[in-house]
This record gives C-alpha cells, structure tokens and sequence, in this order.
C-alpha cells in the first residue's frame, strides 16, 4: 500500500538525524530514477520540516531522538511489491520476439517476450544513449548475452527477467582466449549507465564473465537477484539440453566500480558458484547488504573468493550482515577493508539445496 503523510515524515525525521539530509535545494532537485520514488518523497518532506524548525543551521545543532539506526543500515523505504507477484507465467511462455535494438529513445517499456539462442553479435536487447527505458517480465535461454546491453544510458529499470544457460554456444571454452568479447555474455551489461533499478532478476547456469556488470556505472539499486551458476552440465534445464557450466577463468557474481563508479546499492541478493568472486566492490561509496553467496568448490573451475575489494581510488565501501560460504577462501580484501558489520564470512549454516535456482 501507498506510503502515508506520517510515513515520509518518519523518514526525513530519520535522515535528518542521521545527517544524510543537507537541506539544499540543488541536492534534491536533481535525484535521478529509480531514487526519485523512495529517498527523493522523503527528502522534500525532509526539506518542509527543515524550513519548519528554522532551516539547516538550525537543526544540525539540535540533539534529535535516541534509537537511531547505525550508519551502515540504508534510509526507511516505502514497501516493494513482493517478489511473488511478479512472476505469474511459466518461464518461456512469453511470444517469441526478435532482438531489440534502441538507439537515442526515451521513455520506452519492453514486457511479455521471449528469446531464444540468440548468439553474438546480437543481443536480446540492445540499448545506446537512451533514457527512461523500462525491461520487465522477459526470458530468455541459450543466449550469448543473457538480456540487455546498455551503453551510454540513463534511468534504466529491469524487474521480473529470467535467464537460462547464457553463453550456450561458448560450453567448455574460455572467454580471455583473445577472440570472444567477455561482455556479450553478462545476464545484463551496464556501460557507463547513470541512474538504474535492477529487482527481482534470477537465473541460472552459464559461462559468463560478470554476470551482472556496472562497468563505469552510478547510482543505482540492486535488489533480489539470484543466479546459480552450473558445476556441471547434467543439472536440470527447462529444455532437457545439457547445463552451461562456468569455465571462463573470469568475472565475478555481482561487480561494482569497474573502471570507475559509484553509489550503487546491492541488497538481499544470493549468488551461487557465479564466477571467481560473488560479490566484488571497487569504486566509492557503494557496497553490499544482507546478500548470501554459496561456492561449492572441489570441482575445476578456478573459484577464488567470496568477496573482495579491488582496485584503486575506493573508498566508502561496505560488505554489511552478508552471509558467505567459499571453499577455496571466503572474502579477501585488495584495495581497502570495507565495512563488515553483521556479516560472517565461513557461514558453514548455509545449505546449498536451500539456494537453487527454480526459474
């Protein structure tokens, strides 16, 4: 249900306090989707109760209320829709569609279809230099890229997608071998995208590079994705072929930072033999939260981490009540150690059945 007058109250209440709120105009004016139907209500209610009590200089001095949140906990939100309800189809049950290629549109939603083997050079969907596109309710399996490359855009939102057996045509191969692009096979793609919302995603099996990728990517939510990678190629598929199994000697589960970005949220999302490392965080300001990442090891595959830090430039990073299980090591930290608070890395309680992937 819709968030009430008190509701936005409590939560510029809360940002006040915690100081995340400054009270200038030109911080609120300019609050990119997805943010704008969440933080950006509460920061203008925030903005209304500033000029109430006197403006900024006014309150930052005040001793507010007790029992706030600590620093690593995100802002209150209104409610989501649950996960549920936006999977009411059998999986690949969507009409067969063509690749979709969008070039400089905006404000665009693509819904309802499917994709099948679909192979490189192509791509399911395709965007450059677009804004405001929405990608909701699509399947695919067996192609080269598992759903979407998007370069140059802005306000992307992707929700309710399904993704079987990405990179089929590559079984077996590595992908740094010097002719095959790592980056066509990603369940989603992001390059230099400013502004997203990615919820509600899942899939399994592939031998893919980062699965989901923000490659010089900002400001975004992630939000619920599960992927399960495949350990070997009898595990059980939609379509009776055999499972794509991770052989690439690359990439990770979920990658922030790459080259370059920031402020990009990641919460309650499991990865599962996704890649060398599950969770990666680089760049600044963006990390982590409740997510769950299981490596079974003992196989071929080259697993390394759990979760790591890398790179340079980093700052401001979080792996916060993360839960993590990885044989061969479960987390390790390159650039800087981020915040840990709530997490436990050697979770031995995670059961690896509990964490499959039924699409």
């Amino acid at each position: 249900m819709p968030w009430t007058i008190p509701d936005h109250q409590a939560s510029a209440e809360e940002a006040i306090a915690r100081g995340v709120i400054s009270g200038r105009l030109d911080h609120l004016a300019d609050v990119p989707e997805p943010l704008q139907g969440t933080q950006h209500q509460a920061r203008v209610s925030a903005l209304s109760i500033l000029n109430e009590l006197g403006g900024f200089s006014a309150v930052v001095q005040t001793p507010w209320f007790s029992g706030l949140w600590s620093p690593i906990e995100p802002p209150v939100e209104p409610p989501v829709t649950p996960p549920s309800e936006g999977w009411p189809d059998p999986f690949m049950s969507y009409p067969t569609s063509d690749p979709i290629v969008l070039n400089g549109e905006s404000n665009v939603t693509i819904s309802n279809l499917s994709f099948e083997d679909v192979q490189r050079p192509y791509k399911p969907i395709m965007l450059q230099n677009c804004d405001n596109i929405t990608i909701e309710r699509i399947d695919t399996r067996g192609c080269t890229m598992g759903l979407v490359f998007a370069l140059n855009c802005t306000n992307i939102t992707i929700r309710y997608c399904r993704a079987e057996n990405i990179g089929y045509e590559f079984h077996g191969q590595t992908l740094n071998d010097g002719w095959i692009n790592e980056n066509d096979c990603n369940f989603y793609q992001f390059d230099k995208v400013d502004g997203f919302h990615c919820h509600d995603l899942k899939g399994r099996y592939g031998n893919t590079e980062d699965v989901f990728s923000h490659y010089m990517s900002k400001n975004g939510v992630v939000e619920r994705l599960h992927f399960e990678g495949a350990i070997a190629d009898d595990q059980p598929t939609t379509d009776g072929r055999p499972s794509t199994m991770w052989t690439s000697d690359s990439g990770t589960g979920i990658i922030l930072g790459d080259e370059g970005g920031e402020n990009v949220r990641v919460s309650d999302c499991t990865m599962v033999n996704a890649g060398q490392v599950l969770f990666q965080g680089m760049g600044r300001n963006q990390g982590f939260d409740r997510c769950i990442g299981y490596g079974e090891g003992g196989t071929s595959q080259p697993w390394n981490v759990g979760t790591s830090t890398w790179g340079s430039n980093c700052g401001g990073l979080y792996v916060t009540n993360t839960r993590i299980w990885y044989v061969n090591n479960h987390a390790w930290w390159g650039c800087m150690v981020p915040d840990t608070t709530g997490s436990v890395f050697g979770d031995s309680t995670l059961d690896v059945e509990d964490l499959r992937v039924v699409l």
